[in-house]
C-alpha cells in the first residue's frame, strides 16, 4: 500500500469547491491516461484509463488515508504494460508502486477541479444498466403509478453520482440515456423537492 498525497491535496481543494468528481490527464510512455476521482463512493474510487486502448480502464480503490495498493492482478499489469509501449526488460521490470508514485505527483493542484461528464465516467464504467448509452440526455418524471428503477437508479449514481442519485430516487425521475453523442444533453440535477 502507499500513500497519495497528491490525491489527498486535490480532495481538499473538491471539498473547498464542493465537487464529488474530478477528471485529469497525463502521460505516460507512449500513453495519455484519463483519470476520474471520485469521492461520493465508499471507498473512493480512481478510474484509470489508457487513452486510444479500447476500453482499458482500470478502478482502483483509495483506501482511508489516501492509501492505493501498487500491486496488479497479472492480467492488468501487462495490458498497462502494452498501452504504455513497454518492452520486457528484466534488468528493469515495470514497477506499479512507481507508476502509482509518477500518477500522484500528476495530480493538479492550484487550479480549479474539472468535473467529469457523465459520459466520460460511463465509458469506464460497463457494469451498468444499457452500458453502450454513457451520454446524459435528460430527466424523465415518472407518473404517481409509475417508479423509477432500481437499475436506472444504479447507473445514475454510478454515472452522475450520490446528489443525483438521491433527487432521482426522492423525485421519482429517471434518467436517460442515449449512444449518440449528438444527443447529449448538459449534466444537470432533477428538480429538487
Amino acid at each position: 500500500m502507499m500513500r497519495m498525497d497528491g490525491l489527498r491535496n486535490l480532495y481538499r481543494q473538491m471539498r473547498a469547491e464542493s465537487q464529488e468528481r474530478a477528471f485529469f490527464r497525463f502521460d505516460k510512455g507512449k500513453a495519455r491516461l484519463e483519470v476520474v476521482f471520485l469521492i461520493d463512493e465508499s471507498p473512493f474510487v480512481l478510474l484509470i484509463s489508457v487513452h486510444g486502448h479500447g476500453g482499458l480502464t482500470f478502478e482502483v480503490p483509495v483506501l482511508p488515508g489516501f492509501r492505493v495498493s501498487t500491486v496488479m492482478e497479472k492480467q492488468q499489469y501487462a495490458a498497462l504494460c502494452r498501452a504504455l509501449g513497454l518492452e520486457w526488460d528484466p534488468s528493469k521490470p515495470f514497477s506499479p508502486a512507481a507508476f502509482f508514485r509518477e500518477l500522484d505527483g500528476k495530480v493538479p493542484s492550484g487550479i480549479p477541479v474539472v468535473v467529469p461528464r457523465s459520459d466520460v465516467v460511463g465509458r469506464r464504467r460497463m457494469d451498468v444498466e444499457e452500458s453502450t448509452k454513457t451520454y446524459f440526455i435528460g430527466w424523465r418524471k415518472n407518473i404517481p403509478t409509475e417508479h423509477v428503477s432500481v437499475r436506472n437508479l444504479e447507473k445514475t449514481l454510478r454515472l452522475m453520482g450520490a446528489v443525483a442519485h438521491r433527487r432521482s430516487r426522492d423525485g421519482n425521475f429517471s434518467s436517460c440515456w442515449t449512444d449518440d453523442s449528438s444527443r447529449r444533453g448538459h449534466d444537470v440535477l432533477p428538480p429538487g423537492q
